[in-house]
């Protein structure tokens, strides 16, 4: 049974006003080239998937309203390369979500000519590809997965559309009863309705991923401005982006290859691997994976402290393109003092008042040439001015003079 309907307001109540021109287009045309004002329930659940992107508590009610208005039984947006529990994540209705469950377990893959031969059509350029495409009156005769899955949860026939935005590959599926409308009646209206949503369900992905994108780039900028080491994953465990103090801290036991952070050591690697594939899971706590940090060895003989936390909410993004967050803390690092009262003390520059700052938090030298863009040469000569200013003569002296300072508050 349907969720009760929502407003027609719902979204204006929800988004924030610069979001027009991504849904803009909704109710403007349809497949008969007449406003869709005229199928109100398909203009109505068009509207709400750019609702359910800012509020994602509202998809069940939408992704069923949606296959209702398209005359199906369900519907599915599905990723090709999405996980079995990403591929939960994302919207799907009810209908669909009950044969997942068992299609899944029992290993149906293989036989679904829906899965293979539809993806294959879909990068060959068809944008709409019906059960009529996939499969012959023979093959849903004889295969199990017709008989023994589709049939007894009533849906024979399908329909999906192809959703490629910025490269990414992404469908719309839904499902019927064969014996819910005429076989030809069915594809005539899969093959006008499908082709005239398309552009606003792609539209509506590329809005979902701007959104997961300001978020988790919001939450790197946080901890960037309060000095705090930090990495953003995909739903895939691959490094999306990476602070400042996070890349300074790479190269010292940690690194990236092939888009993926991982440890030098073999023990770490399969640890932090493990935790990550925890925090992508759709069963991880939302406190965080595993008993306290990983520590993971530097090259130097210390040792960095490693945080997976899985993001959650509006910072995930319901179709998963955001997945994690990795924190990394060096435990020896000190609170950096306030280059603000170095100015003062010792009339240096706001370039070495920040070396001088970072040196005395416990950064080396390469660390800080990376941070600030400097040659190492250059960031040499910077500190040999600050030794002569203060009265230091090393720089382990220099780091000891100025860690008492008081240290720089988030905003400093």
């Amino acid at each position: 049974m349907l969720a009760p309907a929502y407003p027609s307001d719902t979204v204006g109540r929800h988004l924030p006003t610069w979001v027009g021109a991504f849904w803009g287009g909704v109710g403007m045309t349809d497949f008969t080239g007449a406003s869709l004002a005229a199928h109100p329930d398909l203009d109505l659940a068009l509207a709400g998937c750019f609702d359910a992107v800012a509020a994602p508590d509202l998809w069940p009610q939408v992704i069923e309203r949606l296959a209702s208005a398209l005359g199906a039984q369900g519907a599915w947006f599905q990723g090709q390369a999405a996980t079995v529990e990403q591929r939960a994540r994302a919207p799907i209705s009810a209908l669909y979500r009950d044969v997942l469950t068992e299609y899944v377990p029992k290993g149906w893959l293989p036989q679904d000519l829906r899965a293979t031969r539809g993806w294959a059509l879909a990068e060959k350029g068809w944008r709409i590809v019906t059960e009529a495409d996939v499969s012959t009156p023979q093959e849903r005769a004889r295969l199990p997965i017709y008989n023994d899955l589709f049939r007894r949860y009533d849906v024979e026939d399908w329909a999906g559309v192809s959703l490629f935005p910025g490269g990414q590959k992404w469908g719309f599926t839904i499902v019927r009863s064969a014996r819910s409308a005429g076989a030809d009646d069915a594809r005539s209206r899969d093959h006008a309705r499908l082709p005239a949503i398309r552009p606003y369900l792609t539209r509506m992905l590329t809005f979902s991923e701007a959104i997961a994108n300001a978020a988790s780039a919001g939450a790197l900028g946080a901890l960037e401005q309060s000095d705090t080491a930090a990495l953003v994953l995909d739903w895939q465990g691959r490094v999306r982006e990476v602070n400042a103090q996070a890349r300074a801290l790479l190269g010292r036991g940690l690194s990236l290859r092939g888009g993926r952070l991982c440890a030098d050591r073999a023990d770490v690697h399969a640890a932090l691997e493990s935790r990550i594939a925890a925090a992508l899971s759709l069963t991880g706590s939302r406190l965080g994976v595993g008993a306290g940090p990983l520590p993971a060895p530097t090259t130097s003989g210390g040792v960095l402290l490693l945080d997976v936390t899985p993001l959650r909410g509006l910072a995930a993004d319901t179709f998963g393109r955001v997945g994690a967050l990795v924190i990394l803390v060096d435990p020896l690092r000190r609170p950096r003092p306030s280059p603000a009262i170095l100015r003062l003390l010792y009339g240096l520059t706001p370039r070495e008042a920040d070396v001088a700052a970072r040196i005395a938090a416990g950064e080396g030298v390469e660390e800080i040439a990376a941070q600030l863009g400097l040659r190492t040469s250059s960031l040499r000569q910077v500190i040999k001015a600050l030794l002569w200013k203060t009265g230091a003569r090393r720089q382990s002296e220099l780091a000891a003079l100025v860690a008492g300072l008081p240290a720089q508050s988030g905003g400093t």
